[in-house]
């Protein structure tokens, strides 16, 4: 990975499919002068449940817009602190986004797109697929 451009950026996912996907760097929506290059480090991991080291691992899709959606996992963990990772899988609208977790059980997680504030101050987001990676 590499680190050319002096701003921050993220990462936007397109076209996703068993074969390959097409990813793109968003800056901010106040900057409209494009990014420099950079080299980007991704992983894969096909959905479904598992252990791994006998901790539970699981990877399931759903989809959210701006408003908290709550995505049920399909086992109870049994940690009280996990890892949850989230990405968007989709580009369904062209606003700097993230996914946001605005609260999390061992049972489920409401997960939000959260749009950055640069150039307005509106917060509206279609709605995106997300991806989640959940483990003990």
């Amino acid at each position: 990975m590499t680190y050319a451009g002096g701003q921050a950026v993220t990462t936007r996912v397109s076209n996703l499919s068993a074969y390959g996907f097409n990813i793109a760097m968003q800056e901010q929506e106040s900057l409209s002068d494009g990014h420099r290059a950079e080299t980007l480090g991704w992983i894969a991991i096909e959905r479904g449940i598992g252990t791994e080291g006998g901790r539970r691992i699981e990877v399931i899709e759903s989809s959210a817009d701006h408003t908290p959606t709550l995505l049920n996992y399909n086992q109870n963990f049994r940690r009280r602190f996990m890892t949850v990772l989230g990405d968007m899988s989709t580009t369904n609208e062209i606003d700097s986004a993230t996914v946001g977790v605005s609260s999390e059980s061992a049972s489920g997680a409401e997960f939000f797109i959260r749009e950055e504030q640069s150039l307005d101050a509106e917060t509206d987001h279609a709605v995106e697929n997300i991806s989640v990676f959940a483990a003990e």
